[in-house]
């Protein structure tokens, strides 16, 4: 596809004037779907780092420099 090419939506596709956006129709407040995905979401970020998983990236990291890996 060139970028002077233009794409156009057929008639029946086109979003009728009026209807609520996906976003606006997904994204309830009252929805316990995603108030459930928000909550997991929140606990996983806030869980430490797993110190072998830090260990690892170290590694790498030093692998990266040319740095001898202790042993």
């Amino acid at each position: 596809m060139h970028p002077q090419d233009s794409i156009t939506m057929p008639e029946e596709t086109v979003p009728e004037r009026g209807l609520k956006s996906v976003k606006e129709t997904v994204i309830a407040s009252d929805d316990p779907i995603g108030k459930a995905l928000r909550r997991l979401h929140d606990e996983v970020v806030a869980e430490p780092i797993p110190e072998e998983f830090l260990r690892l990236l170290g590694e790498i990291e030093r692998k990266l420099n040319g740095a001898v890996t202790p042993e």
